[in-house]
């Protein structure tokens, strides 16, 4: 257990503390601490998932984005997430026919990623969903955070190979299972930014420096009983994120 930075954590909790807002910063804390992943999601729900973080990404407007992926012909466009459909789909046409409704993702280059997403989930040699059962539902012990890490490896290195666009990094794998539902944070730009000058777990942004916070955060979630995505919050607010704001009444 790392005792300084525990306590540096702990600071940051009560300085976010002092300044909830509520009813919205405790139901935004009690709707990630009930969301854990679904261990029978079938390759479609999971091509969904990941076809949906890719067009929040390379900040595209998040309000936007959610408009657009509430609307009905959002999933007409992409066949409902059938992977089959979609990989037998030409990127050009859906972004010659569709381009306007899809025009919030902000980069015409994440449709053809996304198609190749399904062709890759549809292959036979390939099981992503099965690959995700090997994770742990819920961090309960530090042999869970061995295991979550072993298999991380695994998987990323798999897709490093197979060539999936966005989910061989390093970042976006672990943003897709947090956003699964997985014990774990995503090291974005705001969350390292706190590791680097305010817990000051690492001095760059490599991803042993990403996996480092990462691992760290899930031990003091741990200690704590609490779940890392909750730790994440705290820290996204604490940095200063656009959306997290509105969650506080004061800033830091």
């Amino acid at each position: 257990m790392n005792v300084q930075l525990y306590e540096k954590i702990d600071e940051i909790f009560m300085k976010v503390n002092a300044c909830r807002k509520e009813p919205e910063f405790g139901d935004e804390v009690n709707s990630r601490n009930d969301k854990f992943p679904n261990k029978n999601m079938s390759q479609n729900e999971l091509f969904e998932k990941m076809a949906t973080l890719i067009c929040f990404s390379q900040n595209a407007k998040a309000g936007a984005v959610e408009k657009m992926i509430n609307r009905s012909e959002f999933r007409e466009i992409f066949q409902n997430f059938d992977i089959i459909s979609v990989a037998n789909t030409d990127s050009n046409s859906i972004i010659s026919e569709s381009w306007e409704l899809l025009k919030p993702i902000r980069f015409k280059g994440k449709i053809s990623s996304i198609v190749k997403c399904a062709v890759l989930l549809s292959s036979d040699k390939f099981n992503l969903s099965a690959m995700l059962k090997n994770i742990p539902v819920k961090i309960q012990t530090h042999d869970d955070i061995k295991v979550f890490w072993k298999n991380f490896y695994i998987m990323r290195e798999k897709l490093k190979e197979i060539k999936m666009p966005f989910y061989s990094n390093t970042t976006s794998l672990l943003h897709l299972l947090l956003y699964l539902g997985y014990d774990c944070i995503k090291p974005d730009t705001i969350v390292m930014n706190v590791a680097i000058d305010s817990l000051h777990i690492v001095t760059g942004r490599r991803d042993n420096d990403l996996i480092k916070v990462v691992t760290l955060i899930q031990g003091y979630a741990l200690y704590k009983r609490i779940r890392p995505t909750i730790v994440d919050f705290y820290l996204l607010v604490y940095g200063g994120q656009t959306w997290a704001k509105n969650f506080i009444t004061c800033s830091f």
